[in-house]
């Protein structure tokens, strides 16, 4: 009957080829209830199977050759929640590992996994590329583990223990996060370049349990034993279950066994481990202790101890005393212990958990939205003619719906605030972003890559700031970077790559010139390295060139990141700024225009229209009263430009700014300056203290001949050279000669640039 039944359970897929074959007891590999099942219904294949009709190999089913947009190219294993394949993704051009859900009786699981997957970022955690669902079967693609898992691999006992720490420390991180993985054990340790812990599917999240009191939810052999009597756990059961994959590492063989699987959780929860003759084994023993709180207090703790003992150092771990042991021999009996075995039995599944309640609408809504705005960032290496942003937008007012629920556990909610930083920053709305990011932060689930990434928008800043020469704004700004990248380095990053590239951008930040050289050669480095978005570092060592005032330079890394992505608006920003700078105003035009036809909303686009406007604002009106046909030409097609970002955002301060400084100089050219008024009093209203818009404002209001209003425009700015400059036409004009001299000699002493343009004025 037993062989008939294992037939059945392969057949409905709760047992995998090689579970259908094994000597383990059905039970262990499926739990009472489902055995129960079994025999109460066979099933139609059951009954086959018996008959001698069909094997369990002619069930096995067949390999798809694609699913969604992936192309499969071989099964790489299967369990009780589904399949998982060899895939390769058209799209980035690399191979994937896609996971299939099978029934919709482990959805449940399916999507608890994903969400924990889609919210810890460690580079020691297998990453999720991408999730949905195709043809009805949900699916997740995530990194390859080209070699197997530790189960498959039995390495040597030092490259075990390395591999362990890294797990450790991974499994550390996901503990800081509120997350208790509940099923560790070999099979679930990936093994590709690193180690990666992998199936988080009965994981504990923060603010929810997926298992009712009693419920027991693991595999027995790594089980602590709280989790064998069923009762609530924490992150100290994941410190057990290392230290049994240690015990196992250094003694060859398992802790605890035995015969079913009410006895091996027995022994588990009443006896001692054997002892191990080796170093390592006081460090797996203090792991297993008994009591959670004898065990080490965190996985880091262990971890450390691991380390101590590759680098031949003392580990803090000593073996139990004999008193010890004696006093949990004394433990009595568990009471009704034949009804607690039955119990056991009737709870424990092979890794599965059982679900209790559906997540709510918001939880489900925030998953979705967030795997849609990862999805959506492969629209960024599409062609620009086939980018569309609405699909952010409905995201960005899904999420915004769903992150209103009260209750939502922490995790969920700073996922959803993730989601919307990213989608933000893609639409082009920076400060809206960075809202955001803030607010991921401040769910205290924040990792590297969120303060990473305010960091890169403040680099935005700091680039624009540094341009204008404002010195002591520069060095605020950068001082931020240095905090929020060293938060960053320290909270860790998904993956190797991402933590270097912050790495290289500290050490430029706190040492400058002396960390130059190294610096660029590790983004040198890192651009060079295959499957990452390596548009990102062409750019920063563009950035790099522009700060150190080498425009030249910066140019043709602008160009190999819009090679590599032909819509990334910031690196047109840069080679429009690297041709402003030396003074090539149509191509520096172009490469500004060319950003915004991709993204109008994307407010750094027009900062180089308020370069560029204030630089000519530099010139006497007479100078800008000169017809010149091309100026007007340009000045013009600027201006359609700034009116279609306009209407893409219309309260932008920014783009009103750019689109009204535009229109005062085309008043110079026979333009009108009231269109250019309104906009920037306007911009003002957003803005009162501006010094572009105060700037503009006073150049306006002298073009009308409101020189009493004007005069209070460049009063505001009594330290900025052209407004002093602009301050002397303006006391000219009125007949104020003193006054124009003491202003143009003003001006000149904070720019002395301005004594040659200014020495027929000041005669």
């Amino acid at each position: 009957m037993d062989d008939t039944l294992r037939r059945a359970a392969f057949e409905r897929g709760w047992i995998s080829r090689e579970q259908a074959t094994s000597a383990r007891p059905l039970a262990e590999l499926i739990g009472a209830e489902r055995v129960a099942a079994l025999r109460e219904d066979r099933g139609l294949a059951a009954k086959v199977l018996a008959g001698g009709l069909l094997s369990a190999a002619d069930l096995a089913p067949e390999t798809p050759t694609t699913f969604g947009r992936y192309r499969i190219l071989k099964a790489l294993g299967e369990g009780g929640s589904g399949r998982v394949y060899l895939a390769h993704d058209p799209e980035l051009g690399r191979d994937v590992a896609v996971k299939i859900l099978d029934r919709v009786r482990d959805l449940e699981r399916f999507r608890r996994e994903m969400a924990v997957l889609a919210s810890l970022r460690h580079p020691n955690i297998v990453p999720v590329y991408d999730a949905g669902a195709h043809d009805g079967r949900p699916y997740f693609a995530m990194e390859v583990a080209p070699h197997g898992s530790l189960a498959d691999a039995k390495p040597p006992l030092k490259e075990a223990v390395a591999i362990l720490e890294a797990v450790a420390r991974a499994v550390h991180a996901a503990h800081e996060k509120g997350v208790v993985h509940r099923d560790l054990k070999p099979a679930n340790i990936l093994l590709a370049d690193r180690p990666l812990v992998a199936d988080f599917g009965v994981a504990k999240l923060p603010g929810a349990d997926l298992t009712e009191t009693g419920m027991t939810v693991g595999t027995p052999h790594y089980m602590s034993p709280e989790q064998a009597r069923g009762k609530d756990v924490d992150a100290r059961s994941d410190v057990y279950a290392l230290g049994v994959m240690l015990y196992e590492a250094a003694a060859g063989k398992k802790p605890f066994d035995g015969p079913s699987v009410p006895d091996l959780l027995r022994r588990i929860t009443d006896e001692e481990p054997p002892p191990v003759p080796h170093p390592l084994g006081a460090v797996a023993l203090m792991a297993m202790r008994k009591d959670p709180a004898r065990r080490y207090p965190t996985a880091a703790a262990f971890a450390d101890d691991l380390r101590a003992w590759l680098d031949g150092r003392p580990v803090s771990a000593r073996a139990p005393s004999l008193l010890d042991r004696l006093r949990r021999r004394r433990r009595p009996a568990l009471v009704a212990g034949g009804a607690f075995a039955v119990l056991v039995v009737f709870a424990v599944t092979a890794g599965l958990a059982v679900s209790r309640g559906r997540a709510s609408a918001a939880e489900r809504t925030i998953l979705q939205e967030a795997m849609a705005v990862q999805r959506w960032e492969t629209n960024l290496y599409k062609s620009a003619r086939q980018i569309s942003h609405e699909g952010l937008e409905r995201a960005v007012a899904n999420l915004g719906d769903a992150l209103a629920t009260r209750g939502l556990p922490a995790s969920i909610r700073h996922q959803g605030l993730a989601a919307v930083a990213r989608a933000r920053l893609f639409m082009g709305d920076t400060p809206e972003a960075l809202a955001a990011l803030d607010a991921a932060i401040a769910t205290g689930q924040n990792v590297g890559e969120e303060r990473f990434e305010r960091a890169r928008i403040v680099w935005e800043e700091v680039l624009r700031q540094s341009l204008q020469k404002n010195d002591k704004a520069t060095e605020a700004l950068v001082e931020k970077i240095k905090e929020d990248l060293r938060a960053a380095l320290a909270a860790g990053f998904r993956d190797d790559w991402t933590r270097d590239v912050a790495r290289a951008l500290l050490a430029l930040a706190e040492s400058g010139e002396k960390a130059l050289a190294t610096s660029l050669a590790e983004l040198d480095r890192l651009e060079k390295v295959p499957e990452k978005p390596v548009e990102e570092v062409a750019k920063l060592r563009g950035d790099i060139e522009l700060l150190r005032r080498k425009p030249e330079a910066a140019a043709p890394f602008y160009e190999r990141a819009i090679a590599a992505r032909e819509c990334y608006v910031q690196a047109y920003n840069g080679l429009a700024l690297s041709f402003a700078l030396r003074e090539d105003v149509v191509p520096a035009f172009d490469a500004a225009s060319r950003g915004i036809d991709i993204n109008p909303r994307y407010e750094g686009s027009y900062f180089l229209f308020i370069m560029l406007c204030r630089r000519a604002m530099r010139d006497s009106p007479r100078e800008l009263s000169r017809r010149q046909p091309k100026a007007i030409a340009l000045l013009d097609q600027a201006i359609g430009k700034l009116r279609l970002g306009r209407r893409s955002r219309p309260a932008s301060l920014p783009i009103l700014a750019s689109l009204g400084m535009a229109g005062v100089l085309r008043s110079f050219q026979g333009g009108e300056p009231g269109d250019a008024l309104d906009v920037l009093t306007e911009a003002a209203r957003l803005e009162p203290s501006n010094p572009e818009v105060r700037l503009a404002l006073g150049i306006a209001r002298y073009q009308r001949g409101e020189l009493a209003r004007a005069k209070e425009e460049f009063a505001r700015l009594p330290e900025d050279a052209v407004a002093l400059r602009w301050e002397g036409y303006r006391a000219s004009k009125a007949g104020d000669r003193p006054a124009a001299l003491a202003a143009w000699r003003r001006a000149v002493e904070l720019d002395p640039s301005m004594a040659e343009s200014l020495r027929e004025e000041m005669k």
